[in-house]
């Protein structure tokens, strides 16, 4: 599936940590009193990679864009590359859907497979287990707003 390799790395990921962030990117607590920072790992570490990299996928360039297939395509472009760039997550394992909503709104729907039916795929396992997915809203005058779809 992806995670710096040709296959799914599941220890990788359950060892991968990062500090975790808030949906404006600051950094949050632990609820032990303790003040130390709150810390991901494993497939919360990748949900988190995934929203940032969305936020960080230039999406808002196309800002002041008709809203027309061309742009509709140039967008979900830019989320795949994001999401791909450096082997975070592997292509054939997103699905990236554009549906205009009005003239001025496109809505992208993102959804990547979970680690664990990617291991279990390559495995030769069945998992049933929901993707990872987020809808991101892009006003073609104001910006984008990303929520996570559960």
């Amino acid at each position: 599936m992806f995670l710096w390799g040709d296959k799914m790395d599941l220890d990788r990921l359950t060892n991968t940590f990062d500090f975790r962030l808030d949906e404006n990117g600051d950094l949050i607590l632990t609820n032990d009193w303790s003040g130390d920072i709150s810390m991901v790992n494993g497939v919360d570490y990748l949900i988190q990679q995934v929203e940032i990299r969305i936020k960080e996928s230039d999406i808002d360039d196309l800002i002041g864009e008709k809203n027309t297939m061309e742009v509709a395509e140039k967008g979900k472009g830019m989320i795949i590359s994001a999401l791909t760039y450096d082997g975070l997550i592997d292509f054939s394992d997103i699905y990236v859907e554009a549906v205009p909503i009005s003239p001025h709104v496109l809505y992208f729907y993102v959804f990547v497979k979970s680690p664990i039916e990617a291991y279990a795929e390559q495995n030769g396992e069945e998992v049933d287990e929901d993707p990872i997915g987020f809808e991101v809203s892009l006003h073609l005058s104001h910006g984008s707003k990303i929520r996570r779809i559960k």
